[in-house]
């Protein structure tokens, strides 16, 4: 961030403590191995209803994102309804989270019905994430159609393709892209944010483009900063107000 940079509203100050209570759970998965761990903070109660969001690297999400004060401070305000966030953790980030299909099963047929059990669901779920969040995010919006409603990704790591051979980060075949133009996706609503000194901004720009043409409801934001919690931590509310909105 520049010299400039100030802090987006509802952005909690450092230290700022939740509301409510971040509960642990741990399952046994068919798909990942035994163990698996996931939180969920509900900033009105988990007896109140609301729509799932599902937040990738949820770990890095409430310690640097601080969503936990953030999303109380959206909700006294009237800028978010009820939410339920649930906070997936992964043990081999970058396997689970490029193009897996055993990610996609375990949360679509073991975390949703767990918290299902927990608290008052409405609505369909969302997804969010940043950077190789953002693109498990997305895979498992158009893995399943009609199942998700939403979703926010913050820097996503979009320039790759699951044939990629071998994975280019950089330069890659741009798998979001070309699925964006072969009409995919159209039932959901999207969010993109990327920082203006990131090296996937152009990526981003063309995602916008896309969204555009195919008629996409979406918002694209940019902001002047890199690939950094900083950037994801202010880009939090308007991803939040955006994913809830409907």
């Amino acid at each position: 961030a520049g010299p400039r940079w100030r802090d987006e509203r509802f952005v909690p100050a450092p230290g700022a403590r939740a509301a409510q209570r971040l509960r642990g759970h741990r399952l046994d998965s068919r798909h990942l191995g035994p163990g698996r761990r996931f939180f969920t903070y509900s900033p009105a109660g988990g007896g109140t209803a609301g729509p799932v969001v599902l937040v990738h690297d949820g770990k890095g999400f409430w310690h640097h994102g601080r969503c936990g004060p953030l999303s109380d401070a959206l909700l006294a305000a009237g800028e978010m309804p009820p939410v339920h966030l649930v906070f997936l953790e992964p043990e081999r980030r970058n396997a689970e989270y490029a193009f897996n299909d055993a990610h996609a099963a375990h949360v679509i047929d073991e975390v949703l019905p767990a918290v299902a059990a927990r608290a008052m669901v409405a609505g369909k779920p969302l997804l969010l994430g940043a950077s190789l969040g953002a693109l498990a995010a997305a895979d498992l919006a158009l893995g399943r159609p009609g199942l998700f409603g939403a979703v926010g990704a913050l820097s996503g790591a979009f320039l790759s393709g699951p044939d990629d051979d071998p994975p280019d980060p950089f330069a890659g075949s741009e798998w979001l892209l070309g699925r964006l133009r072969a009409g995919a996706g159209r039932d959901i609503r999207w969010h993109l944010d990327c920082g203006t000194l990131e090296w996937l901004l152009p990526g981003h720009r063309r995602l916008e483009q896309a969204l555009l043409a195919m008629g996409h409801e979406h918002q694209c934001l940019t902001r002047n900063v890199g690939h950094n919690w900083t950037n994801w931590r202010n880009a939090l509310p308007a991803a939040l107000k955006f994913l809830t909105c409907c």
